[in-house]
């Protein structure tokens, strides 16, 4: 019977990612919008509602609304670090990373330190630098930490405030 309702309402599934614009965990949206359409399946009543097609469709977009927004709010709460980029913009003349490089600035840095400023130039968040390495988010700040102290006192950098 499943198979039946999936050749059935599959279209309706991709339409319904479509239109909220889901593109990061399409597969998984896909997924779990199969799994509640045989939740549906298994306890659609034609007594309780006789327009099937429209039951399928807006128990299908609830669930991909509540699934969003519970992935919201998860990522709200259990967001590690706020969403600032880790490498600030340091008070000094010309402001450029690229010389920072040929200056040598990475040489006075541990191999934890210069890992951590390498993905910080790139822009990578420390709970994204965390999860890339497998250290912890605290493990990653002291690296941040660490590495902007050298830097300050062999460069002669400050980094501005809050960052």
């Amino acid at each position: 019977m499943f198979e039946e309702w999936k050749v059935k309402y599959e279209r309706m599934i991709y339409h319904i990612l479509h239109h909220y614009q889901i593109k990061y965990d399409f597969d998984e949206y896909y997924q779990l919008a199969l799994i509640k359409l045989w939740q549906i399946g298994e306890t659609y009543d034609p007594a309780k509602c006789t327009n099937k097609d429209q039951f399928v469709y807006l128990k299908l977009k609830f669930f991909i609304i509540d699934e969003m927004r519970k992935r919201i709010k998860y990522q709200q709460r259990h967001q590690i670090v706020a969403d600032d980029v880790l490498i600030p913009l340091m008070d000094c003349e010309d402001n450029t990373y690229a010389e920072l490089f040929l200056e040598g600035v990475t040489d006075d840095l541990n191999d934890e330190e210069r890992l951590w400023f390498n993905y910080a130039v790139i822009g990578y968040k420390i709970n994204e630098i965390a999860e890339f390495t497998g250290n912890s988010p605290s493990t990653i700040k002291r690296w941040r930490r660490r590495a902007r102290e050298k830097i300050c006192k062999n460069y002669n950098f400050t980094f501005k405030s809050g960052l």
